[in-house]
């Protein structure tokens, strides 16, 4: 983070500076370290993974003392980069990809990002040009949070060190990104929860002068005319070949994920995402699998068949619903956010951290790579349903729905449908909304925006930087998938959620190279009657057992609708019909929904939406 004088008081200023590198000492339990110069303050709290001794203290200065650098995440192929640019430099560390980082930055700028394979977020002080350089990562594995204010600028990997850092400031709730909330269980960047912190969207960077003014520029899109052009120049004549190709930078992505000083474990559960990194590791690999007293979400059975099969050392954890229960408190105070998900990450991190083991492996993009959600088999006819609605009144056809149509009803959901607009969008949101925005404004208070208006926000946000004129369904779908549910909020979940136990979890299917590459891949490739993810079945060296491959699509999923109806029957008038939530919602409203989740005539996730804010919002109020 970056801190310029806001206080005349030194001594509160180092104080307040401390608490907010206290406040993420999480990220990072096994080393601190705080630089300091005309420009600013830097503060790093480092999890030991990649070269565990001093040499890779951060904040990091180069030999010449004109390069400041403060990185989260890993470069996984610094070595490779080590071995074609630093070979005959002794001012690069090549047991570090920090310093590969540094030094990549020193020679291309922000260019350098172009050769970087992995997850990160960093900032890069140029201290003889005045210049700071900051950027996140392609499918943005890694946060990078934002305030500024006038000449201030605090950049920070959770936006609880901010709070921490200017305790004298106002972060109030943002209404709109609200509505998002209870729209889509998440706010994709480049807003937040709060007014006036911003979050760096994925594959940008950002350039800030002395003045503090910023430049903010996207780097990567995964629509780009160049890529497409690129991957059609090489497209592969036939499927065979797409095979091979796959097959080999799935073996290279895999391999460099396990690069490290301290031990790697897999997250092993019944599917074909998993068993793929599982066939793909080293033998005697510790596997963590958690499973469940309730049967029908039990993938224990799935999980030992593949660890037998490919020698990995198996540990079965049963989480129950008094577990569950027992920690939610945690989870809520540990949440950057307010999310609809991410219990999955926090419960199992918590598992994988009694381990001992810092790194682990998860299966997280094969989904939206490979077409493993149901949305890839509805999309096309939900968008030839949606494409015939807006030629009926699309201006009243949404706004009677949301009317008439209790909020349970999977029509109000689907009332997007009929908005004017991308047909495909149009059709993405109504299987991955929670509400529909038009019964989320009548629910919030505060809230001003013409509907349409709303909309059209909505629109520009989802449709930023992606270009899908020449794109075949199947990668409309990947990209929207990749972009609105992926990146906004299940990677930031994982982040928040493992850091929060100081574990890192790795997502091969995320090395760009591959990403890319399968996905201007012909669907004919991917898709095929009667098969599951084809294409990455056949890629593997070593196949999967049968059962794995033609079972059905599960996913990992907790027992949650049993379990929260005992986690909320008590406590969610006390926290959500609260006199202090009157600011945020028509409590009645609300009321009646949580009436209508009791009788069995809604969903949970609406209600958790509710429940999960009115608690966060009390844990973050107290703590900070």
């Amino acid at each position: 983070m970056s801190l310029k004088n806001e206080y005349s008081d030194l001594k509160a200023r180092n104080q307040n500076f401390k608490k907010a590198l206290d406040a993420i000492s999480h990220r990072g339990p096994d080393d601190k370290g705080i630089f300091e110069n005309k420009w600013g303050k830097f503060g790093h709290t480092r999890l030991s993974i990649i070269d565990l001794t001093n040499d890779a203290h951060q904040p990091m200065l180069d030999e010449s003392s004109n390069y400041l650098i403060v990185f989260n995440g890993e470069i996984y192929n610094y070595l490779d980069l080590y071995k074609r640019f630093f070979s005959d430099d002794v001012t690069v560390n090549r047991n570090s990809d920090t310093s590969v980082l540094l030094g990549m930055y020193k020679k291309y700028h922000h260019k350098c990002l172009d050769y970087l394979d992995g997850m990160f977020s960093f900032v890069i002080l140029d201290i003889q040009n005045n210049e700071l350089f900051a950027a996140r990562d392609r499918f943005g594995e890694k946060p990078l949070y934002i305030y500024q204010d006038n000449d201030l600028v605090v950049l920070s990997s959770e936006i609880r060190a901010i709070r921490k850092l200017l305790p004298k400031k106002n972060f109030d709730i943002d209404y709109n990104s609200l509505v998002e909330y209870h729209t889509i269980g998440s706010v994709p960047p480049p807003k937040t929860i709060y007014k006036h912190i911003k979050s760096l969207e994925p594959g940008h960077y950002l350039n800030i002068d002395h003045r503090g003014s910023i430049k903010n520029t996207c780097y990567w899109n995964l629509s780009d005319k160049k890529l497409q052009d690129k991957y059609a120049r090489i497209a592969p004549k036939n499927y065979n070949e797409a095979v091979e190709h796959t097959k080999f930078l799935l073996n290279k992505s895999i391999k460099s994920r396990f690069i490290s000083d301290v031990p790697v474990g897999v997250f092993l559960s019944g599917g074909i995402d998993s068993g793929a990194i599982a066939s793909i590791s080293n033998p005697n690999t510790n596997a963590l699998c958690i499973d469940f007293l309730e049967n029908e979400y039990s993938e224990y059975g799935a999980a030992k068949l593949m660890s037998e099969k490919y020698g990995l050392s198996l540990e079965r954890h049963i989480i129950d619903s008094d577990f569950f229960t027992d920690n939610l408190e945690g989870f809520f105070a540990s949440s950057d956010q307010p999310t609809i998900d991410g219990f999955n990450t926090y419960f199992v991190s918590m598992i994988a951290k009694s381990m001992n083991i810092k790194v682990w492996l998860s299966g997280v993009g094969g989904d939206e790579l490979f077409g493993g959600y149901p949305s890839f088999q509805k999309i096309n006819q939900m968008k030839n349903i949606s494409s015939l609605l807006q030629k009926i009144q699309p201006q009243k056809f949404p706004k009677f729905l949301a009317r008439e149509i209790s909020h349970n009803s999977i029509l109000l959901r689907s009332s997007f449908m009929g908005i004017a607009g991308n047909p495909y969008l149009r059709a993405h949101q109504a299987l991955r909304s929670i509400q529909s925005p038009f019964s989320v404004t009548k629910i919030l208070k505060n809230i001003c925006i013409p509907d349409n208006k709303l909309i059209n926000q909505l629109d520009k946000k989802y449709l930023k930087n992606i270009h899908i004129e020449n794109l075949d369904r199947f990668q409309i779908c990947s990209i929207m998938e990749s972009n609105i549910y992926m990146s906004s909020q299940l990677l930031r979940d994982i982040d928040n959620y493992s850091m929060a136990h100081s574990i890192e979890i790795r997502s091969p299917f995320l090395d760009h190279n591959l990403f890319e590459s399968v996905f201007y891949l012909d669907k004919k490739f991917k898709q095929m009657k009667g098969r599951n993810k084809p294409l990455l079945v056949d890629a593997l060296e070593s196949p999967l057992p049968s059962r794995i491959i033609n079972s059905p699509k599960k996913g990992f999923t907790f027992p949650i609708e049993i379990w929260l109806k005992e986690a909320m029957d008590v406590s969610f008038r006390d926290y959500v019909l609260s006199p202090e939530n009157e600011k945020f919602w028509n409590l009645d409203q609300v009321e009646e929904l949580w009436e209508l989740y009791k009788s069995g005539k809604m969903h949970w996730s609406v209600v958790w939406s509710y429940y999960f804010f009115a608690r966060w919002h009390r844990s973050q109020n107290v703590d900070l």
